[in-house]
């Protein structure tokens, strides 16, 4: 059997990667990994030796590919139209601000009706109020209205696991969370070009009734140095050697894991700048 398969489009191809790599079905990483083995010029009988399975399952999965697309193959709720999505997703982003007094998602002037017809919007199926209302509080998140902002704040002490699920299912790829040696609670994060951006309160661990202080702080990707910077008064009796050793970890949509490890950091004056050493691990 010979057939020529339809070249992706750029977008095509990156999602195609990224549902192998990410999905957790096995059906649809196998149904991806067949295009991509193929699209890269392995022969039927190779992929079929490589993934165990029949060259007419091969076959029918390029043939559908050629015929329908990338929906008909990943058949996932955010791959109806790829275009649309994108779209919005940018649109959602613009949406959301981050409260730096909560340390939460806002969703500026949106109630849970308005919100849960958004995401049925940007999913592709719909969602009723009260079944985003369930996953919030299954996912460990509770919700409310403060004026006119939606937060969602994460209520359960498992955080990692439930804000991973929560990513999964809802929050655009540009969303990403933090969390402190599994000991400290949640902070918002956001990526905006090579910046992370996120904000932070550090309290002394000696002293736990003192008041806590802001922190306005950066990953930069390219250096690859963590940036933080006190937003008020002079921090460095909340911050110096309250903490010898902090591991932040970055979760990200694609589940790959950023460790940094800030030994004896240290806080002079609230305009200093501080950058610590990234340490893989």
């Amino acid at each position: 059997m010979t057939i020529t398969i339809k070249p992706p489009s750029k977008d095509e191809y990156t999602f195609l990667q990224k549902v192998y790599e990410n999905d957790s079905r096995k059906k649809v990483r196998k149904r991806a990994n067949i295009i991509l083995y193929c699209i890269n010029g392995l022969s039927f009988i190779d992929i079929a030796q490589k993934l165990y399975c029949s060259i007419k399952t091969v076959y029918k999965w390029i043939n559908i590919w050629n015929k329908k697309g990338i929906g008909s193959i990943v058949k996932w709720r955010q791959t109806t139209s790829w275009i649309n999505q994108v779209k919005r997703r940018n649109a959602l982003e613009k949406l959301i601000t981050v409260s730096p007094k909560s340390l939460s998602f806002s969703f500026n002037s949106w109630s849970l009706v308005k919100l849960s017809k958004f995401f049925s919007k940007l999913l592709d199926y719909p969602i009723s109020p009260a079944t985003l209302s369930r996953d919030l509080k299954i996912l460990g998140l509770s919700y409310r209205r403060v004026q006119d902002s939606f937060i969602l704040k994460p209520v359960d002490y498992d955080i990692k696991r439930a804000c991973l699920r929560f990513i999964e299912r809802y929050c655009p790829p540009s969303w990403r969370l933090i969390y402190i040696d599994e000991k400290g609670p949640i902070y918002s994060m956001r990526y905006s070009g090579n910046t992370w951006s996120f904000n932070q309160q550090y309290r002394d661990a000696r002293q736990p009734t003192r008041r806590k202080v802001n922190f306005l702080g950066g990953y930069d990707l390219k250096v690859k140095k963590l940036s933080m910077i006190p937003m008020e008064g002079n921090a460095s009796t909340y911050f110096c050697d309250a903490f010898d050793l902090i591991r932040l970890e970055f979760l990200t949509t694609d589940y790959t894991k950023l460790l940094i490890v800030l030994d004896n950091a240290r806080i002079h004056t609230s305009r200093e700048i501080l950058k610590y050493l990234n340490e893989d691990k």
